[in-house]
């Protein structure tokens, strides 16, 4: 997953594979919260989109899982 909210179309491409290139060497766990944080980000924008009048959330930090 990749969010390209705000991202202009002719920087798309570029924002795309270095954002592969980086996420391809990522340890397992790492890319996990990144994915993670990506699909925060997308249903926020999806749901700002549905309800534009409803003030913005500050996102929470996410924790670790307890083991």
């Amino acid at each position: 997953m990749l969010c390209l909210d705000g991202c202009r179309p002719d920087e798309a491409l570029d924002r795309s594979l270095a954002s592969l290139r980086t996420r391809l060497a990522a340890a397992p766990a790492e890319e996990a919260a990144v994915t993670a944080a990506e699909l925060s980000r997308l249903a926020r924008g999806r749901l700002a989109r549905l309800a534009p009048d409803t003030p913005p959330v500050r996102p929470r930090t996410a924790r670790p899982l307890r083991t």
